[in-house]
């Protein structure tokens, strides 16, 4: 159980032993770091659904960012949230200050920067006015950022935040299966287990590229695979059965529970019309005028739950959709009605 739970952690939050498929943003990341104060990429802001990984993201460069010498501060967004950012500054920042009060040993930056990560709230307006004035004083600092899709849009469109939208922008997308294949093969031959080409393809395929999933199914590949040194095909079946009844609990439900009666009504017309469905087709099946039908997908989109293709079609390239149709689940059918309440 625990060479199972070293290797994979499949639980939100939990910083996994390797990032993959991540190696570009985090190099994009660390570049701004080692160029000089105010680089752009030095301020960012990472989007994307539940399970992408961003948690888990922001905690690796938060280990990079110490390695070179920088104080860092991690918190979420919430009442309180600079007050806790002075503190943590100063308790992770004490082995950068000598006896007396306020001044600093020597160290590779000059002076600390620190990196922030955190999830969305009012109070982001404060901490990017503050980041803004000591980026002007060119103060060696970096901020990064993460949160839903539908946090960073709202954020971005707020007022008196000119300095955010000129921050890099990254949407965590899936990750390339290819880069699955390749870290699934190194572990399973780490440890000692032997898996042929076609169960391997069948456990990569069940991830789908979700950084959440690739966790679930790995873990759950070494439970039923247990002491013997083979992972067997029927193993790998068990293991996507279970990584996909964890995922409606820990990712679906949640991501669907805020939805309205009519938002519900827009994602079973939108998986009906396929992949290529245009507005003109979900229009149809919701039986709604354009414009209603334009107030929804433009809601969705916000939220991340849908995206948009060219030519006015809707796409299920979210996870929750693409998913659900690879597992043959449609998250209307597990959803209670009473969880489908709220605004129409």
């Amino acid at each position: 159980m625990s060479e199972t739970f070293n290797t994979f952690s499949p639980s939100f939050g939990n910083r996994p032993n390797a990032l993959v498929g991540r190696q570009d943003v985090i190099g994009e990341f660390l570049s701004g770091l080692k160029g000089v104060p105010g680089n752009m990429k030095r301020a960012t802001f990472f989007s994307g659904q539940r399970g992408m990984g961003k948690t888990a993201l922001l905690l690796e460069l938060a280990s990079k960012a110490e390695k070179m010498d920088f104080v860092v501060a991690n918190v979420l967004a919430n009442a309180g949230m600079m007050d806790e950012i002075i503190q943590l500054l100063q308790l992770n920042g004490a082995g950068y200050v000598d006896k007396s009060p306020g001044r600093f040993k020597a160290i590779n930056v000059g002076v600390p920067g620190f990196s922030f990560g955190l999830t969305f709230s009012d109070e982001i307006k404060e901490l990017a006015a503050t980041y803004q004035h000591l980026v002007g004083e060119g103060k060696n600092i970096a901020i990064a950022m993460a949160g839903l899709s539908s946090a960073v849009s709202g954020v971005l469109n707020g007022k008196m935040l000119t300095f955010l939208n000129r921050a890099n922008k990254v949407r965590l997308a899936s990750i390339p299966l290819n880069d699955i294949s390749i870290y699934y093969s190194s572990v399973f031959k780490r440890l000692g287990k032997k898996i042929d080409a076609e169960s391997l393809e069948k456990a990569v395929t069940a991830t789908r590229g979700y950084p959440y999933l690739l966790q679930l199914v790995g873990y759950y590949i070494l439970e039923y695979a247990g002491d013997s040194r083979t992972i067997t095909r029927d193993a790998v079946q068990l293991a996507e059965n279970s990584a996909k009844r964890e995922l409606i609990e820990t990712v679906y439900l949640p991501s669907l529970r805020p939805l309205s009666k009519t938002d519900m009504k827009f994602l079973r017309a939108m998986a009906e019309s396929g992949e290529s469905g245009t507005v003109a087709e979900v229009m149809k099946r919701m039986d709604a005028s354009n414009a209603t039908v334009q107030q929804y997908r433009a809601r969705l989109i916000a939220s991340g739950i849908v995206t948009s293709s060219a030519h006015g079609m809707t796409a299920s390239a979210t996870a929750i959709l693409d998913m659900s149709s690879a597992y043959k689940f449609t998250p209307w059918t597990v959803l209670p009605t009473s969880s489908r309440g709220g605004a129409q």
